[in-house]
């Protein structure tokens, strides 16, 4: 029996993704900023408009904000996350992210957001899973 023993420093939980991020679900081809990610970029809902684009040798997502419509572009809208009450900027883009081969296809991840020559970028190597929310039970009412 051959025994790998871990000479790295063990870390108790998933660490977390501080700062600006972003969030991609596959499922819903949906792709949503948060709330420092979206002051960041600028975003102004239903005015602001995103480019994106991929390098496959660095496995960067990029977005380029722009308020210019283009058929190639999508619109940011928001979207109300239920369970914290709160409107989020998303943007719609199964088609693009269906052709990107490091795209997780089964989880939601979140992953730090990158600035750089007026472009801003993510990596997909930095992403981390996202928790699934777990539904609770309804309490019965008693008559």
């Amino acid at each position: 029996m051959a025994v790998v023993f871990f000479h790295d420093p063990i870390v108790a939980t998933k660490p977390k993704v501080e700062g600006p991020s972003v969030s991609i679900s596959f499922r819903r081809g949906q792709v949503s900023f948060s709330e420092k990610a979206a002051e960041m970029m600028g975003f102004e809902i239903g005015k602001t408009f995103i480019e994106v684009g991929f390098d496959d040798e660095t496995k960067q997502l990029v977005f380029v904000v722009s308020k210019e419509p283009a058929p190639y572009k999508a619109k940011v809208e928001k979207f109300l996350v239920q369970a914290r009450k709160v409107n989020v900027p998303v943007i719609y883009i199964w088609s693009a992210l269906n052709s990107i081969n490091g795209v997780s296809k089964e989880i939601a991840q979140r992953y730090p957001l990158h600035a750089g020559d007026g472009l801003f970028y993510i990596n997909f190597a930095e992403g981390v899973e996202k928790p699934k929310s777990k539904s609770k039970p309804k309490k019965k009412v008693e008559a």
